[in-house]
């Protein structure tokens, strides 16, 4: 191979460069930025016509993007002539597989026609900034899942074992075999009462105290569930072509915080004896099995058929329900970008922050609905939660997880989601939900909180402390910088943020 940035005598500005990345489907999510980034810590390679881009049995651990040309990956057996697998076209990655594994070369790839290459070392990737590691990451983890699947149905005879045609191995970089997002549930039908229709606001003198409000929080009693989740739930279960679709009715039941609470409330009853406390939708489904699933679905759907909440202010339980969503997105999303394990379902954390909301809206039916005045009589929510009824939802939620069976992460997360400082283990859930909150508020997806104040929250919140506390790779992290990039990142990604919510 031979180094360069040249190609026919004529030296590649950075804005070719660029446009030879941008016409590459690995790089499809880049931007101009992040391809910069990526040039900028790379190399060019011109690859004649016949020569190795990787031998078979090294332990080398760079990895290499085809730009242009085509190269075949051949497997060599002990006294067996070498066999093609394969051919790459432009896009493809080579040697993906040595930035998570020390493994050696599996094949050798050799250039069918003269090639130019991009190498990268894995340790520039792990020292580049979080999200153009998650792009990368993310683009590996399609590519992987791709091969996967082809390898699979070549296994049962529905693809011949020969070498792929450059056209057909362009469409499987192209398409890669994920499952497909289940299709957004339909707008509520409910009529929606006028603000100007408000009952009247409740005397604060008339609050209770925790030790009278914590008997009347029963996880029975929250049978609420978005209509719109319902009706594409029932649309599914009737459906016989998506019946058995597993992924895509865990994803709709994902959509639903109490839904969710329920499925693993039921995965975690006597019934099952599991050893190990279930804290996930889609282990839930494991336990239960989709037959049993399907079935709790159904009865609890027809229990909630003409439940209302925040007395029936749709506004309202829609800012709910979207804002609940949100916060499980954007904590995944931060979770990601920060690289940082917390053990748990960091989605359903998010999904069920402020499920305490429902318990007090059955407390005191007049506090919520006055959230549908576009000037509501109170400031901040939690605060005036515990003056109007007596207990904020941080503590009320905590209470109905408890009743749910909910591991004890997602009640911390519950509990002091609003005050992080107070938090003494499961401290990075909470501080990811809590960060997570505060930018879905700025972002106008809010439920009682206003963007303004949220924006300047951002910066100052004592989340960042426990993060930095514990986890390691943060600890020096520049927090202004990285908020701006992830605000950006946030921005970049708000359409498939909200694309599927109700």
């Amino acid at each position: 191979m031979g180094e360069g940035r040249k190609g026919g005598g004529k030296e590649i500005d950075l804005e070719q460069q660029i446009g030879f990345l941008r016409r590459l489907s690995f790089f499809a999510d880049f931007d101009d930025h992040e391809l910069k980034q990526f040039l900028a810590v790379s190399k060019w390679l011109r690859v004649p016509k016949g020569a190795l881009v990787v031998r078979e049995g090294t332990m080398e651990r760079a990895f290499y993007i085809l730009v242009k040309g085509e190269a075949q990956v051949v497997k060599s057996g002990r006294g067996k002539k070498p066999v093609a697998l394969t051919t790459l076209v432009a896009g493809e990655c080579i040697g993906e597989m040595a930035m998570v594994t020390e493994l050696k070369r599996t094949a050798d790839v050799v250039a069918s026609q003269d090639a130019f290459v991009l190498r990268m070392e894995p340790e520039v990737v792990s020292t580049a900034s979080v999200f153009l590691q998650l792009k990368f990451y993310k683009r590996f983890s399609e590519i992987l899942v791709s091969r996967l699947d082809i390898a699979n149905r070549r296994m049962v005879g529905e693809e011949a074992a020969a070498p792929l045609a450059p056209e057909k191995a362009a469409v499987a970089k192209a398409s890669p075999s994920v499952p497909e997002a289940p299709p957004a549930p339909p707008e509520p039908t409910r009529t929606r009462r006028s603000w100007r229709g408000l009952p009247p606001m409740p005397a604060p003198e008339g609050r209770l105290n925790p030790g009278k409000i914590q008997p009347r929080v029963k996880a029975d009693h929250i049978r609420c569930i978005n209509p719109a989740v319902a009706k594409a739930i029932e649309r599914m279960i009737r459906g016989d072509e998506a019946t058995d679709n597993t992924r895509a009715f865990a994803d709709l039941i994902g959509l639903d915080p109490v839904l969710a609470c329920k499925v693993v409330q039921a995965a975690n009853s006597p019934l099952y004896r599991r050893a190990v406390v279930v804290g996930s939708v889609p282990h839930a489904m494991v336990v239960v099995g989709m037959r049993n699933i399907r079935k709790e679905v159904e009865r609890f759907i027809v229990a909630s058929r003409d439940v209302t909440i925040f007395s029936d202010y749709g506004d309202v339980a829609r800012s709910f329900w979207r804002h609940s969503m949100v916060v499980a997105k954007i904590a995944e999303l931060l979770k990601e970008a920060l690289r940082v394990d917390v053990g748990i379902d960091i989605y359903l954390a998010g999904l069920i922050h402020d499920l305490g909301v429902l318990a007090l809206d059955l407390v005191l039916p007049e506090f919520y609905p006055q959230l549908s005045n576009p000037e509501p009589p109170f400031g901040e929510l939690e605060k005036a939660e515990k003056e109007y009824i007596g207990v904020g939802h941080g503590k009320a939620g905590a209470w109905l997880g408890e009743q749910f069976g909910l591991p004890q992460p997602y009640l911390d997360v519950m509990h002091y989601h609003h005050a992080p400082r107070r938090a003494v283990v499961n401290k990075l859930p909470v501080a990811l939900v809590t960060l997570a909150d505060l930018f879905a508020t700025e972002c106008g997806e809010s439920f009682g909180g206003q963007a303004k104040e949220a924006r300047e929250e951002v910066l100052r919140s004592e989340a960042w402390a426990l993060i930095k506390q514990n986890h390691t790779p943060f600890r020096d992290a520049d927090i202004p910088c990285f908020v701006g990039e992830f605000r950006w990142e946030l921005e970049k990604s708000w359409p498939q943020i909200t694309g599927n919510i109700p």
